[in-house]
């Protein structure tokens, strides 16, 4: 927990809440994005529309290399969610042949 303390009085988590995205520092035209309210640098302690922790802050990636791997991380779940599609449309096709077979085989049986 004393990292979150450090890093709060160091640089206050103003990038976390500031509309303004880009590297700067605060200044009289930022925004917050949680209550549209001007934020300073230590904004974040006194938001009134924050429901998250400071720590929950902390830990969240918004550097673009923590938003690179969540992209990532992102691609190989939705990978996932495909390859897991196809396997159980194959299953479905596998299911259909098979009792087209077994239908044909009734059918043959019969005359």
């Amino acid at each position: 927990m004393r990292h979150v303390t450090t890093r709060l009085a160091t640089h206050g988590f103003h990038h976390k809440v500031c509309g303004n995205k880009t590297y700067h520092e605060p200044n009289d035209k930022c925004v917050c994005v949680l209550c549209s309210e001007l934020c300073d640098r230590y904004h974040i302690i006194k938001c009134k529309k924050r429901q998250k922790s400071i720590a929950a802050y902390s830990k969240d990636n918004t550097t673009e290399q923590g938003i690179r791997e969540n992209n990532r991380e992102e691609k190989r779940r939705e990978e996932k969610r495909r390859e897991e599609k196809r396997r159980e449309e194959k299953r479905r096709e596998e299911k259909r042949r098979e009792e087209k077979r077994r239908e044909e085989k009734r059918r043959e049986g019969c005359t």
